[in-house]
């Protein structure tokens, strides 16, 4: 009884006590009328009705002008243009830069001559060098500078080194107590890419960034006319090419 009389004591002087599963309260209508109270004295006075009394109604916030720039409209680029061919062998220093380029939905951070295995791009042949477009971020030792999704005017360029077919992937799928069983396997195709080089941002003035040197690239020239050299060849004495004809001519060079 005694309890019983403190509980209702308590009752009286807080209104509801969050606790007691049969006095539980829903505390929105409070929160709404401690919210109303608080920007009343900011809104501007509400309309009076015919018989002198106030309504107060509801009304959208000013609209503030914001700090932060609004987003360029930048277009999207393509995930790769073929902008010319191999045409010898080449050697690739250091690069104090690196960049994270998308490829095929996927992102990588590269930097000149790493080597990326991505799902086999359509339309190349080896030798080919591509322009990927879709730069998100730039960056080196000073500076860097992040894309809004991409960066305008930055690329990284890569040659096609191979296409081959992955090992092949064993795939089992069993539904339990159901007879059901399923054995797959699947050998993805993927392409050899190497970056060349990373465009759109220097090297921080103190890096030792390796004298560079001119690319053996014939640009504009169209995909699949790249030199094929032979394997032990150097580039310096007799290499084989094919004619219109299909045969193969001894040609000095």
């Amino acid at each position: 009884m005694w309890q019983h009389a403190q509980r209702h004591r308590l009752l009286q002087l807080h209104g509801s006590v969050r606790g007691y599963k049969s006095d539980k309260r829903p505390l929105k209508p409070m929160s709404t009328a401690a919210s109303w109270t608080a920007v009343e004295p900011f809104l501007p006075p509400a309309p009076s009705s015919g018989d002198g009394s106030t309504q107060r109604r509801r009304q959208a916030a000013p609209i503030v002008d914001s700090c932060v720039p609004e987003v360029p409209e930048v277009p999207k680029p393509e995930v790769h243009v073929q902008v010319g061919v191999i045409g010898g062998q080449y050697s690739l220093d250091l690069q104090a830069v690196f960049a994270a380029v998308e490829i095929g939905g996927t992102h990588f951070k590269v930097t000149r001559d790493d080597v990326l295995f991505v799902n086999q791009l359509h339309g190349v042949e080896v030798n080919d060098v591509l322009e990927l477009g879709r730069v998100m971020l730039l960056g080196s030792q000073a500076k860097t500078v992040i894309g809004r999704p991409y960066i305008p005017g930055a690329s990284v360029l890569v040659a096609v080194e191979e296409h081959f077919r992955d090992g092949k992937v064993h795939v089992f799928k069993r539904k339990r107590r159901k007879r059901n069983r399923r054995y797959m396997t699947a050998r993805p195709h993927l392409t050899t890419l190497r970056v060349l080089e990373v465009r759109g941002l220097a090297p921080a003035g103190g890096s030792k960034d390796a004298s560079k040197e001119p690319l053996p690239i014939l640009w504009g020239a169209p995909s699949g006319s790249g030199m094929v050299l032979q394997e032990g060849d150097d580039g310096d004495g007799e290499e084989e090419e094919e004619d219109a004809g299909g045969a193969r001519q001894q040609v000095q060079a």
